[in-house]
């Protein structure tokens, strides 16, 4: 199906395209899930310790609260990490998305303040 896919895409790049955004979509869509509940976890952290989690301890929490069967939880849907950034006041969880760099026009980005 990919070798499929790929040939689809180098002869008729924009049939490969419509055939393939659908699934960028829905891939985008549980990522979004997904962030939204990485963003209660941390919410929760904070209010129970009156601070935000360190790096260490975010990934265990997304690790031990996001147990999934189908894919590392501490990937998003393009098996890349998710980042995380905080202060004293506010977090950011971003996806670096579809391309798999950070910081460009396709992340996934939730923040907080508080």
């Amino acid at each position: 199906m990919a070798a499929f896919l790929w040939g689809l895409n180098f002869r008729y790049p924009q049939v490969g395209d419509m055939v393939m955004a659908p699934i960028t979509m829905v891939e985008g869509a549980a990522t979004s899930v997904e962030l939204h509940n990485i963003q209660k976890l941390v919410i929760i952290f904070r209010t129970e310790r009156d601070r935000f989690p360190t790096g260490p301890e975010f990934d265990a929490i997304v690790r031990d609260k996001l147990r999934s069967k189908i894919k590392n939880p501490s990937l998003d849907m393009w098996r890349h990490p998710y980042l995380y950034r905080c202060t004293d006041r506010s977090f950011e969880v971003r996806s670096a998305g579809p391309d798999g760099r950070a910081f460009s026009d396709d992340d996934l980005v939730i923040t907080w303040e508080g």
